[in-house]
């Protein structure tokens, strides 16, 4: 029966044809009227009438719901309805105005889901109207336990505060680890209780592209078939709106972005990364090995978002980090896309043919924390890039780091930013191993690539030299043979050798 001791609790709804009733996927009642003896009885209704004038009444095929004041007589029987009976001192009007009230509470909510993603609002725009719906303080998770939304009223605000960390975008750990050993129910609903003693339920959205998860905090009653089936909804709009503004999973970290902000703003090589930026990349499943790459999009022509663009290039979309939305700056992991350099840039430039934007791309790295160097690397890869070769749509940094140093000084970016991976896996090697293969570039390079001169000068065996240069040019990933590099190299020696 589905009219029943929760109807005051809002449950209002009814199996569609062919459906179990177990089933939560219930199509939901339409209106509610005081039934009079000229009316016809329809399925999306809910009259309310008086137990006495029940027995007399003739009931149409299918399952009619029915409220009846007063108790139920002996010999009637009405198994084909769904009635529920409550106590004789309610009047028809109270119970009328009651459902109505609450079939208009529900009427606002979904028709507010249906124009959520329409009208570009963001995700805490939903936090008062679940409140609305649930009357309790309702959290929204994504994919890594970040709080997309936290609804709070009043007095329990104190009890919200326990949900959110006052430095992260995400769970306590205490309480990510009680909502990891929960087994959900049949419906996929979890009941449990912090350490704090406040009881909660969770339920979890999977979706293609989408894990969410809502918990409704301080939870004193249960829920009615209505308000789990709202819950349920919800995970459709929110992947719509997902969708419609290509929103990725890594978008979510509003405390992450505005360090980010901050952060880059205030860059220098001495610069030590906060530590909530170190944690983010444990986080979100990046390991230390993967190779990252930073891409900046641009438009000299006019001032225009280009956010949907990476975000929507599917080889990209779940593994780009959304650095900087408002400058066009983000993060890709070429390692779990799958991909090299080369079918990024290709990837890109298919993107970007029929547009008025263009790509600068920093060189690879796999520190983290160390990204801020590499989108001043982009950075000067558009800017020189399209000085020089205003045709092509991706613009590389390796290919114009010279142009660059020459035209705004050796000194116009941070050490970090100017040295290839090459050369600082080269110094890595030398300080723990304890060798000399720097020492034996500079002196390789400065003898004009001659063996003879360059084996002298270090007071080494030629096959010892040999044997170094091998290992230099595995480590280097760099032609140094190639003038423009001889070049490159020339500056980097001049900068590492420079007491400032």
């Amino acid at each position: 029966m589905k009219l029943n001791t929760y109807i005051l609790a809002q449950s209002l709804s009814f199996p569609v044809e062919n459906h179990s009733r177990s089933n939560i996927f219930y199509r939901p009642l339409e209106y509610c009227m005081i039934w009079t003896p000229d009316i016809a009885l329809h399925m999306e209704c809910i009259y309310i009438l008086y137990a006495s004038e029940l027995s007399g009444l003739k009931l149409p095929e299918g399952q009619i719901s029915l409220i009846c004041i007063g108790k139920p007589e002996p010999d009637g029987r009405h198994d084909e309805a769904d009635i529920l009976y409550v106590p004789s001192y309610l009047s028809r009007e109270i119970i009328l105005a009651h459902i109505s009230e609450l079939f208009r509470r529900y009427s606002d909510y979904e028709i507010y889901l249906k124009q959520f993603c329409l009208n570009g609002k963001s995700y805490r725009d939903l936090e008062q109207r679940l409140f609305d719906v649930f009357q309790m303080p309702i959290l929204v998770l994504g994919e890594f336990h970040e709080v997309l939304m936290l609804s709070q009223e009043g007095s329990r605000f104190y009890r919200s505060q326990l949900f959110r960390s006052a430095d992260t975008d995400f769970l306590p750990e205490q309480l990510e680890q009680a909502l990891c050993s929960l087994r959900p129910d049949k419906e996929g609903f979890c009941q449990g209780i912090t350490a704090e003693q406040i009881p909660f339920l969770s339920y979890s959205i999977e979706r293609p592209n989408l894990n969410t998860q809502i918990i409704l905090l301080d939870l004193c009653q249960r829920l009615s078939l209505r308000e789990r089936i709202l819950l349920h909804h919800l995970g459709p709009y929110i992947l719509k709106y997902r969708e419609f503004f290509y929103v990725n999973r890594y978008q979510n970290f509003q405390k992450f972005h505005s360090e980010i902000t901050r952060y880059l703003n205030n860059y220098d090589d001495q610069a030590e990364c906060p530590e909530s930026i170190l944690k983010i990349r444990k986080k979100i499943g990046w390991s230390e090995k993967d190779q990252l790459i930073c891409i900046i999009i641009h438009s000299n022509i006019f001032q225009a978002s280009s956010d949907y663009i990476v975000p929507t290039i599917q080889l990209l979309a779940d593994h780009t980090f959304i650095l900087d939305s408002g400058r066009n700056i983000y993060l890709c992991n070429l390692t779990q896309a799958g991909i090299g350099q080369k079918d990024l840039t290709n990837t890109l430039t298919a993107a970007l043919e029929k547009t008025l934007y263009i790509a600068g791309i920093s060189s690879e790295f796999t520190v983290f924390s160390n990204f801020p160097a590499y989108v001043l690397q982009a950075k000067a890869a558009l800017e020189m890039g399209y000085r020089l070769d205003y045709i092509k749509r991706v613009y590389h940094y390796q290919d114009y780091v010279c142009d660059y140093l020459i035209r705004h000084g050796a000194y116009s970016l941070p050490l970090s930013s100017v040295l290839p991976e090459g050369i600082k896996d080269i110094l890595e090697y030398d300080r723990s191993h304890h060798t000399e293969y720097y020492p034996t570039l500079v002196s390789y390079s400065r003898h004009d690539m001659k063996l003879k001169d360059t084996a002298g000068d270090l007071k080494i065996h030629t096959s010892t030299l040999k044997y170094r240069l091998q290992k230099i040019k595995t480590m280097l990933k760099m032609d140094i043979y190639e003038p423009d590099n001889k070049l490159y190299l020339g500056i980097i020696f001049f900068l590492l050798e420079s007491p400032s």
